[in-house]
């Protein structure tokens, strides 16, 4: 059986099976972000890991369709740069709205200045966050550095070429 859908029928009540992708956002930055993070601690952001330094590679905002969908997002970025700390590390993190951050490891690349030369590995992750609601909301992808109060020196570098992308599953 074929239904065809025109423009005076509308698709109002089609329902998405559970599983398919409603909607996709993406984001590309190529811009380099440099930053460091000085010997000692910062403050705890996002309900992540204390005495890291963030900043903002790209953002997203989506609306989901549904309150009962999932996202479903990738994250990525290349490094340069890189000045390791005897007692830092880096890493990246998702942040949504801006208060509820999401990561993979607590210490990427502890101690930074065993692991990586001057050009760190590329960063990747994926996560799935629920919706909870049908707002819009927005997710940012930030870089960070991390440095102990008994380092030989800040923990610098750049994050480049920063992609994020958001599917809108349905619940």
């Amino acid at each position: 059986m074929t239904t065809t859908i025109t423009g005076a029928t509308g698709i109002d009540n089609i329902k998405a099976a559970t599983g398919a992708v409603i909607q996709v956002v993406e984001n590309f930055s190529a811009t380099s972000v440099a930053f460091s993070c000085p010997v000692g601690t910062a403050s705890a952001l996002y309900g992540l890991t204390g005495g890291r330094v963030y900043a903002d590679l790209t953002s997203v905002t989506i609306t989901p369709t549904n309150a009962n969908s999932k996202f479903y997002i990738a994250i990525s970025c290349g490094m340069s740069g890189t000045t390791p700390s005897n007692r830092g590390a880096f890493g990246i993190a998702l942040v949504k709205d801006n208060t509820t951050g999401y990561e993979r490891a607590t210490f990427p690349w502890y101690p930074a200045a065993s692991n990586v030369s001057e050009y760190g590995p590329d960063q990747n992750q994926t996560h799935i966050v629920d919706a909870t609601s049908a707002s819009a909301v927005t997710f940012y992808f930030k870089g960070y550095f991390y440095n102990e109060a008994s380092a030989n020196q800040a923990q610098s570098g750049s994050f480049r070429n920063a992609q994020i992308t958001v599917m809108e599953i349905a619940g």
